[in-house]
C-alpha cells in the first residue's frame, strides 16, 4: 500500500486542544516553504469538555470505547489500521497509543507528552514507547528527562490570529487581577488566594478570579467564556504549584500563553527559566514560585504608571507572537522534528 498520507496524528483525548493546534502548525509547512504540499490528518476519540469552537475530527468507532491501559493510555483501534498503513509519519499525542495492529517498523513515529500520564509513571510509559518511536515532543520542561528517548521541547502553540490583544485598562483606579484555573488543586489556588484576597482587602486591587480551591466546587466553563474572563483583567495569575503528586511541576501552560496573547500581564511559575532562555530566548512572563514572589510582583505592577503598564502588556503580546505563535511553533516543529521525518 502506498504512503499517501504524510502525517497521521492520533489521540483519544486532546487535552486543551493542543494536538489540534499542532496539527494546524504541521499544515503550515508548505506556507513556510519547506514542502510543496502536505497531507496531514488528525483523529481523536472524544470531544473536549471546554467546547473549543474548532477541534480535531472524532473517529466515531472510538467514541464509546474505553482505554485498555493508562500508562500509557492504550486504545484498541483496529478500524484505523488502513490509515496507519498509508502514513509516512505517525504522531501519537497525550501519551496515547492507538493499537491498530499496523506494522510501525517502516514509519517515522513520534510520541508527544503532555502531563500527568508520563509524570505519574515515567518508567512504564517510556518502556512502552521507546522501542517504537523516533522522537519525543515534550510540551513543557518538567516532562523532559523522565526516560523518553530523543526528546525535544516544543511548547503549546497559540493562535494569535484568533486571540487578539485588548490592552485597555479595566478600571481607572485599580488593577483588575484574575485567576481562573480549570483545576484549582493543580494550579496552586490555595497559595494564590490568600495573597490576592489580602491585597483586595487593603484596597489595592480588584480581584475578579475564582474563590474555590477545589474543582468540585466550581462550575464547568467553556473556552470562549474563559477567554472573556481574561479579557476583563489587567493581570492574570496562572499557576504556583512547584510540586504535583510528589513530582516536580512548577511550569506554565496554555493559560499563560493565551492571556499573554490577549495582552495581559501574566504571573506564573517556572523551575526552568535558564532552559527556556537557552531554547527560546527572552521570557516575558513574571515568574513567582511562591507566595512571597507573587506578592512582590503584584506590588510592582500596582505601582506602574499607565504608560509602563501598557508597555508591559504590549511586550507580553509581542513575546507570544515571536516565540509561540502558530508560525513560530511550525518553524520549530519543522527544524526539531519534521525536517528529519519528511525532508
Amino acid at each position: 500500500m502506498s504512503c499517501d498520507i504524510d502525517v497521521l496524528i492520533l489521540t483519544y483525548w486532546d487535552w486543551a486542544n493542543t494536538g489540534y493546534r499542532f496539527w494546524k502548525c504541521i499544515q503550515m509547512f508548505p506556507k513556510l516553504g519547506y514542502l510543496p504540499k502536505i497531507k496531514a490528518l488528525m483523529y481523536k476519540g472524544q470531544p473536549h469538555a471546554f467546547q473549543y469552537p474548532e477541534q480535531a475530527p472524532i473517529y466515531h468507532p472510538l467514541h464509546a470505547r474505553r482505554p485498555i491501559a493508562n500508562y500509557p493510555i492504550i486504545v484498541n483501534a483496529p478500524e484505523m489500521k488502513h490509515l496507519v498503513d498509508r502514513a509516512k509519519v505517525v504522531h501519537f499525542t497525550a501519551e496515547t497509543f492507538m493499537d491498530t495492529g499496523a506494522d510501525l517498523s517502516g514509519k517515522y513515529v513520534i510520541a508527544q507528552t503532555s502531563g500527568s500520564t508520563l509524570r505519574n509513571n515515567p518508567r512504564d510509559v517510556s518502556r512502552f514507547f521507546n522501542p517504537i518511536i523516533d522522537k519525543t515532543i515534550a510540551q513543557f520542561p518538567t516532562l523532559l528527562n523522565l526516560g523518553m528517548k530523543n526528546e525535544v521541547l516544543i511548547y503549546y502553540p497559540v493562535d494569535t490570529d484568533y486571540i487578539l490583544p485588548d490592552y485597555r485598562r479595566r478600571d481607572a483606579g485599580k488593577l483588575v487581577v484574575g485567576h481562573f484555573p480549570s483545576t484549582p488543586e493543580s494550579k496552586g489556588t490555595d497559595i494564590i488566594l490568600p495573597v490576592v484576597e489580602r491585597l483586595e482587602r487593603e484596597g489595592k486591587i480588584i480581584y475578579a478570579g475564582v474563590r474555590e480551591t477545589s474543582k468540585g466546587a466550581m462550575p464547568q466553563r467553556n473556552w470562549l467564556d474563559q477567554l472573556d474572563m481574561y479579557r476583563q483583567c489587567d493581570v492574570i495569575i496562572e499557576t504556583i504549584k512547584p510540586e504535583l503528586n510528589g513530582s516536580p511541576f512548577g511550569e506554565w501552560g496554555n493559560t499563560a500563553l493565551e492571556a499573554s496573547a490577549m495582552g495581559k500581564i501574566v504571573i506564573t511559575n517556572s523551575l526552568n527559566v535558564d532552559l527556556y532562555h537557552r531554547e527560546y530566548g527572552d521570557l516575558a512572563l513574571r515568574i513567582a514560585n511562591d507566595a512571597g514572589a507573587l506578592e512582590d510582583h503584584l506590588e510592582q505592577v500596582i505601582a506602574l504608571e499607565d504608560d509602563d503598564l501598557l508597555r508591559e502588556k504590549t511586550q507580553m503580546r509581542g513575546w507570544v507572537e515571536r516565540n509561540h505563535s502558530m508560525e513560530a511553533t511550525a518553524e520549530r516543529l519543522w527544524q526539531k522534528v519534521y525536517k528529519e521525518a519528511l525532508a
